[in-house]
């Protein structure tokens, strides 16, 4: 499979040096090309993107998964993006809860 390796070249300028380690060599949260929705910062909503996991040198050398993503429908690529602000896509009948604000606070509903 010529997935097995993604090198971290593709990165931002920035980021740590390359890795060579192989992604089957850590349990991935995420596969390469898994659909995902985004947190958006900038429209505080959820976006459709696509996920591109690499291998990653932290700032003290050791070797880490960072999940990169591409927002449906922008050119922008988003780099080691946190796992808190990426979820599987929502379906017909997923059960979940909103918050809704009040003066005295808010209330959780289903």
């Amino acid at each position: 499979n010529d997935l097995d390796l993604v090198y971290a070249e593709d990165s931002a300028p920035d980021m740590e040096a390359d890795s060579k380690t192989a992604i089957n060599d850590f349990h991935l949260v995420y596969e390469q090309d898994s659909a995902v929705q985004y947190l958006s910062e900038t429209y505080k909503l959820w976006l459709n993107a696509w996920v591109t996991p690499s291998c990653r040198l932290d700032a003290f050398g050791r070797e880490h998964i960072c999940y990169n993503i591409q927002v449906a429908f922008q050119s922008t690529l988003r780099y080691d993006v946190p796992l808190d602000m990426m979820r599987l896509p929502l379906v017909l009948d997923d059960k979940v809860e909103a918050f809704v604000p009040k003066e005295d606070g808010g209330v959780w509903v289903p």
